[in-house]
């Protein structure tokens, strides 16, 4: 069975179950067509390796390039091809991916594959354009970059009937995708829509936090004026150009919205459109009043809705139902003659915006024992180029002498961590030369094949194995644990690895020692809570290191760098992370809670070249 016969009765078999939404198959659909079906659709289902996968890619990167190519073409002819479409981003990447795992965990199931190459492929993390503010500097930014725009294109005899507004909407005047309006900018446009008939649409979704689709799909019979809520329990979206009605789009967002008096009134007060009009929704498909209303009155174009960033719209959603006070008894500008209109007064005032801190990286003081090959020292290498101070440990006095030599400004101490006394002294040097230390790595490891058939081949190296990576951990543990409660912002970094959840047959101690190390984690954790000390897990899967003889060549291992580049990008990008997961580890890390346990250590017992 090739992959595009799969792909159709996948298709189908959802369609006729209806399990997944319509607008989601949809989305599925168009990246088959656009994107994968030309690479895949001929493939055999059981042919499809990583590098089938990454084909996917390479031709989404081609495509990219001549979309861009062709954007900066002097034919206008050329130009015109490629109206209306735009590069493939890292989001998307990510999504498409997404719906071919999730194609191919379904033939894992029926076991018409054997492990899923989609979840093995790496791709850089995707990440979403952060809201900026639109300052009184970006607007002014903005007005002078439409301004030339706009001259420019009146200049052009190709370009000169296109309409202004088409101009002002161009992405790239702006410095983000996703621009937020000020309290301010939000009561102008208020000011001004105060006559439109969507006016409490506007109202209902700058006040109570509703989405697009929830606000447009609320039915007055969803309105209860005698206790002043709001029952979300439809939507409105878009599925191939038709509008069609459906369920919230999570558990969460289907619950009573409570209003305060000014959102009441408002919502009852458009109640007499629809006695007045028929049964029609306020948010019934008109055009887009919002972007035409905001380019009417001077005001920055923002994507998609004019929310100031502490506005509670922001927040976490399940405080949408959290009564908002009546615009007189929390600010007294109603009661002084003030002629903007109550929605405007009814803002809290402007004040800093709240913004989720990203892990500090840089700046650090950082001890990694077991730093002198492999992951440890890539990453010691990888931090001290981010302006930390770092210190590996080992115990080799030449090879730390060497790499010292040939990396200046790497501090070196040595230390066996089978050694209870080694270590002892190793912390106390440390902290005597960097007292300032606030994060322990404890990433001393070793890894044996064994034969558990006869207890002359496995019992000597298990005991050495559970030495070094259990005990090891703990004696660097005990060492520092009292010292890191007295910096703030520390952190014990565990290293564990993704055969802690799927065993390879020929490391039986390596993979239990493992697994006790994330349990350690685990319940470390919940005791220094409240200490400010955190403690991350950090769970690689096979990477090219000299852990094993061979793996450093091995195709099934991931490559050293790629390993350690996407660890630092998730130390930056997910700072409350409690395990740093690369994409590869997570096929071993998830496969018990997808269900797909045995057939992932099925696949990767056949995998490894280690096997017997």
């Amino acid at each position: 069975m090739t992959f595009g016969e799969y792909w159709t009765t996948w298709v189908e078999r959802h369609r006729r179950l209806k399990d997944v939404r319509k607008s989601t198959l949809t989305h599925y659909i168009t990246h088959h067509d656009v994107h994968f079906g030309e690479v895949l659709d001929e493939v055999r289902l059981d042919r499809i390796f990583v590098p089938t996968i990454e084909k996917v890619f390479s031709r989404i990167d081609e495509k990219n390039a001549q979309i861009l190519a062709a954007r900066r073409s002097d034919d206008p002819d050329i130009r015109n091809s490629v109206r209306g479409k735009g590069p493939t981003g890292p989001v998307t990447e990510q999504r498409i991916r997404a719906t071919l795992r999730s194609v191919l965990a379904d033939a894992m199931r029926e076991h018409l594959v054997a492990f899923n190459a989609a979840a093995l492929m790496h791709l850089p993390t995707g990440r979403k354009p952060k809201g900026l503010v639109w300052t009184k500097a970006r607007v002014e930014a903005f007005d002078r970059a439409f301004a030339k725009r706009l001259e420019a294109v009146r200049a052009d005899p190709d370009l000169r009937r296109r309409r202004t507004i088409t101009v002002w909407a161009c992405a790239d005047l702006r410095p983000s995708p996703v621009m937020v309006w000020t309290p301010a900018q939000l009561g102008a446009f208020l000011d001004h829509a105060v006559t439109d008939r969507l006016y409490a649409l506007f109202h209902l979704v700058a006040f109570r936090g509703l989405r697009r689709g929830e606000a447009c799909g609320a039915r007055w019979s969803d309105l209860d004026t005698d206790e002043g809520t709001l029952s979300v329990t439809t939507q409105l979206t878009v599925v191939n150009g038709q509008v069609e009605e459906g369920a919230p789009k999570t558990d969460s967002s289907d619950n009573l919205v409570s209003l305060d008096l000014r959102s009441l009134h408002r919502c009852a007060a458009g109640g007499g459109a629809r006695r007045g009009g028929g049964q029609r929704r306020p948010g019934a498909p008109d055009g887009s009043p919002g972007r035409g209303l905001s380019a009417t009155r001077g005001l920055p174009s923002v994507s998609p809705l004019p929310l100031p960033p502490h506005h509670p719209t922001c927040q976490r959603r399940n405080r949408r139902s959290a009564v908002w006070p009546a615009p007189a008894e929390q600010n007294p500008a109603a009661a002084t003659g003030d002629r903007r209109s109550p929605d405007n007064r009814s803002l809290h005032p402007r004040r800093r915006p709240r913004q989720a801190q990203d892990m500090n990286i840089s700046g650090n003081t950082i001890f990694i024992p077991g730093a002198t090959s492999g992951i440890g020292l890539a990453l010691a290498l990888a931090l001290r180029a981010r302006n930390n101070t770092v210190i590996i440990g080992g115990r080799r006095t030449d090879l730390l002498d060497r790499i010292a030599a040939e990396n200046p400004g790497l501090d070196t101490v040595r230390i066996d961590t089978t050694d209870a006394a080694s270590v002892e002294a190793a912390a106390k040097q440390v902290l005597a030369r960097h007292p300032g230390l606030n994060v322990l790595i404890t990433m001393a490891g070793i890894m044996r094949i064994e034969d558990w058939r006869r207890p002359e081949s496995f019992l000597a190296s298990a005991e050495e194995v559970v030495t070094t990576n259990v005990l090891g951990p703990i004696r660097l543990i005990a060492a520092f644990v009292e010292h890191l409660q007295t910096r703030p912002d520390a952190t014990i970094v565990t290293v564990s690895s993704g055969l802690a959840f799927a065993p390879l047959k020929v490391t039986p101690s390596y993979n239990a020692s493992k697994a006790a190390i994330h349990m350690l984690s685990e319940s470390l954790r919940l005791q220094l809570e409240g200490t400010g000390v955190k403690v991350v897990e950090l769970e690689p899967p096979s990477v090219r290191t000299a852990l094993l003889p061979g793996q450093e060549e091995s195709e099934f291992a991931m490559p050293l760098e790629e390993f350690v580049a996407e660890v630092v990008e998730l130390l930056e990008t997910q700072p409350d992370a409690k395990e740093i997961q690369v994409e590869r580890v997570k096929f071993l890390r998830y496969g018990e809670a997808r269900g797909d346990y045995e057939q992932v250590v099925a696949m990767l017992n056949a995998a490894d070249p280690h096997g017997n």
